[in-house]
């Protein structure tokens, strides 16, 4: 069920505003999840390569570093999650983006509401 590029032009000023708005908390969702999972791979290299590499006698920042990087694994996932398990705007079902066709190309597994279409939305007037 995907919709003609000019879709947008029949969306009214509500709906027009609650789309935006949850594509921004959706991306606010993403980004969260991309910077808990790169700082968890960083602790995991620091933990595992570069402090017993360069610093063996710090054994202080090396369980530090493994320390932080458990727990916020599990935090990531969290995050990711939340972000997977959102409502679409326009059909109400879970949007489940993030398993569809890559990182960047999102689409509603429901109704192919796509991301191009979500973010070509101007954010609206107050």
């Amino acid at each position: 069920m995907h919709h003609q590029p000019g879709f947008i032009s029949t969306l009214d000023a509500e709906q027009r505003a609650r789309y935006y708005y949850w594509w921004q908390r959706y991306l606010m969702w993403r980004r969260a999840a991309t910077i808990t999972i790169l700082t968890v791979f960083a602790c995991g290299v620091a933990h595992s390569i570069l402090l017993p590499m360069f610093l063996p006698g710090h054994p202080l920042l090396y369980r530090i570093a493994g320390a932080v990087g458990k727990p916020l694994f599990l935090v990531a996932l969290g995050i990711a999650m939340m972000g997977s398990l959102m409502d679409c705007p326009r059909c109400g079902e879970s949007f489940r983006g993030w398993f569809g066709r890559g990182y960047l190309r999102v689409e509603c597994q429901n109704c192919g509401l796509t991301s191009a279409e979500l973010a070509s939305i101007a954010k609206p007037l107050r």
